[in-house]
């Protein structure tokens, strides 16, 4: 039934937002199993469910019915979910796929000491270290309804802030003439884990820790769970889901077309000579 009702979900978006008569949606289970045990205590054993795993035909083209010449043939995503869901509920993964000129890749092979990077404001937690969420405040009605006077809302509306996406801010950027010469989604791993992944060899990322505010639901994570800095900058975002590295001559223009874009640009740090990785200061 769970599934029998994810692919009529599915079947729908997909024809509401695209209104595309090539578009056809199959999902189909590949294979199922029990699931794992649950590596955190105190989780109740009704919301223990079995890992079903899906394969879904997101979207499969028919190319025969499209006047241009197509780039896109199908799209498949796999998802294997050992979970703490109820019965009656299930998790629907996906994923975009786009086209880029080779000329506007982002590898890296720009960057260079001396390079300005500048953080854009995140929401809140993004969905990210929700494992470590959960040991430090009790998931319990009482504890998410629960007001705190720093967050200005409820744990649970803070926790489920929606994750801000960047799209129309790098989209502005690009179209103001910027050149980006790297570029780094601070997601689960948060800064030691991310950040370095933008980096060529020989460079070095210095974030200053003071250039930006914290978001407060990280003060409280840190305090309420007695969690150390150096693990709350390696699994969260702590206040940056995205980080930019631009030629100093670009600064200013980068930081407006942010703006414009609806977005809070913050210069953070800059590019060394060095070994490859990321320094907090």
């Amino acid at each position: 039934m769970i599934v029998e009702n994810a692919k009529q979900h599915i079947a729908t978006a997909v024809k509401t937002e695209t209104q595309l008569p090539y578009v056809e949606v199959n999902p189909r289970i590949v294979s199922s199993a029990p699931a794992a045990a649950p590596y955190e205590t105190g989780i109740p054993l009704q919301r223990i469910t079995s890992a079903v795993r899906v394969q879904m035909t997101m979207v499969s083209v028919n190319t025969s019915k499209i006047p241009k010449n197509p780039c896109l043939t199908g799209l498949r995503v796999s998802a294997q979910a050992c979970a703490i869901e109820p019965e009656d509920e299930y998790d629907l993964a996906g994923f975009a796929v786009g086209v880029i000129d080779k000329k506007d890749l982002l590898t890296g092979e720009e960057l260079k000491p001396g390079d300005v990077l500048i953080g854009m404001a995140s929401t809140g937690v993004h969905s990210n270290g929700f494992s470590l969420v959960r040991k430090v405040f009790e998931m319990t009605k009482e504890s998410l309804d629960t007001y705190y006077d720093e967050l200005g809302t409820t744990l649970g509306e803070a926790l489920i802030a929606p994750t801000r996406i960047y799209v129309k801010a790098l989209k502005s950027v690009k179209e103001a003439g910027v050149r980006i010469h790297a570029c780094s989604h601070i997601t689960g791993g948060g800064f030691y884990e991310n950040v370095p992944r933008m980096l060529k060899d020989g460079t070095r990322a210095v974030i200053e820790k003071n250039s930006y505010p914290v978001l407060p639901i990280f003060d409280l994570l840190a305090k309420t769970g007695d969690i150390e800095e150096k693990m709350m900058y390696n699994t969260f975002n702590m206040g940056l889901g995205m980080v930019l590295a631009v030629d100093p001559s670009d600064v200013d223009k980068t930081m407006e077309a942010i703006r414009q874009a609806g977005d809070t640009p913050y210069v953070v740090g800059r590019i060394e000579a060095g070994e490859k990785g990321v320094t907090l200061c």
